[in-house]
């Protein structure tokens, strides 16, 4: 499946570890069966999860925007990806943006939707997540259980982590989807990471092609400073005489820890 922007599909965010202990007779105990062995998957999107070893993981993006994390009979898998949403950076807007979300929701004719719910971030950035669930159709008839989980961020951008498992085969998978979307942690921001993020911004993406189509190419370097990368977008120029200068475009500020872009004056 290839999510889009226009169905703002979800937003998730936490990371919860539930531990259970099973307790039988007097004398004996009965142990539960073994955890599965598990894998961590690095999201190109600056965020990590967990998942069962023998699962599957396209990150190929052939489907779209998506990451894909499945089970190997194909009855389940969790997609990630990220949207831009440039109203998030803008606080009276935001709202807005929210009331979006549940419309789009509303209004798709292949949900059915049981539950849809808010949290606050805690921070001083803002964030808000959601949790969504419920019945899916796809276009071919087929019936899956879904929950979608995502956080809007403050920088213009909506984490989407979505799980979803045939109808018939949600009761089994359901306890291994909620433990990979709920596994999310944001990861630390390096160095490719926050040039990615300057890269994928709207004005920076046009600049890119302005100069492509001019047969020149655009460069994109980060400088550690810190708590946050110094992210520089310029083009070298070459003089006759074969000498060069930058000709820079702008400088961009890119949190290690958060990831949230500033682009600096």
């Amino acid at each position: 499946m290839i999510y889009s922007k226009k169905t703002l599909l979800g937003v998730g965010a936490v990371a919860v570890s539930v531990a259970a202990l099973w307790a039988g007779g007097f004398f004996t105990v009965k142990k539960s069966a073994p955890e599965p062995e598990t894998a961590v998957f690095n999201s190109r999107y600056g965020f990590s999860l967990s998942y069962p070893k023998e699962w599957l993981v396209d990150d190929s993006q052939t489907k779209g925007r998506s990451e894909f994390i499945s089970a190997p009979d194909g009855n389940a898998f969790v997609a990630a990806q990220i949207l831009e949403e440039p109203r998030l950076k803008q606080p009276s807007k935001r709202a807005q943006v929210k009331k979006d979300v549940e419309t789009s929701f509303k209004t798709d004719s292949q949900s059915e939707v049981e539950s849809l719910s808010w949290q606050a971030g805690q921070g001083s950035a803002y964030s808000e997540s959601y949790e969504s669930a419920g019945l899916y159709t796809d276009k071919d008839g087929k019936k899956w259980r879904y929950k979608e989980i995502g956080i809007l961020h403050g920088d213009g951008t909506i984490v989407v982590l979505r799980s979803m498992a045939t109808k018939e085969q949600a009761a089994k998978y359901s306890k291994t989807l909620d433990d990979i979307i709920y596994s999310f942690a944001p990861a630390g921001i390096t160095g490719d990471g926050a040039v990615e993020k300057v890269k994928n911004r709207p004005e920076v993406t046009k600049y890119i092609s302005d100069l492509s189509k001019a047969g020149k190419q655009a460069t994109i370097e980060a400088e550690d400073g810190g708590e946050e990368w110094n992210v520089q977008v310029f083009e070298i120029v070459i003089q006759d005489d074969g000498s060069s200068h930058t000709a820079t475009f702008g400088w961009y500020s890119v949190n290690k820890k958060t990831g949230d872009v500033e682009k600096d004056l």
